[in-house]
């Protein structure tokens, strides 16, 4: 991804909070498999991942959502009292009730009082389109 290099992977100094949309499998950083969301702290490993899904509210059961097929996706990630919660649905569809990861990380020795926002993907072997809508 161009962030740093495995040198100073996982050194608290990098200060770096990440949400990643995976669509390769790596096992250098123990992906669970080639469709997933991540929670990264200081590391390209992350901290919890989940396969993409989405929760639906009438039965509570998740449906799998594939990241590359070329639709777009709504994310949400909220963090309060220190949980992460990070959901995604179709974009047309409002935030389900249930979140995709939730999990309970304290921040505070990551975030600043001003940080740089940043989007950036990494490819494996095969060729990827991301894009932000909004």
């Amino acid at each position: 991804m161009g962030l740093f290099s495995r040198a100073v992977d996982d050194n608290s100094r990098n200060r770096m909070y990440g949400v990643e949309f995976d669509v390769f499998r790596n096992e250098e950083f123990i992906d669970i498999n080639d469709n997933h969301v991540g929670i990264d702290v200081n590391s390209l490993a992350f901290v919890n991942s989940m396969e993409a899904r989405l929760s639906q509210d009438q039965d509570g059961v998740f449906r799998r959502l594939q990241l590359n097929i070329g639709r777009n996706y709504r994310v949400w990630t909220d963090y309060k009292d220190f949980t992460i919660n990070v959901t995604m649905a179709p974009v047309r569809m409002k935030n389900p009730a249930r979140c995709l990861i939730c999990v309970l990380l304290n921040l505070s020795d990551v975030f600043e009082d001003e940080m740089y926002d940043q989007f950036t993907d990494g490819t494996g072997t095969l060729t990827q389109s991301h894009k932000i809508l909004g």
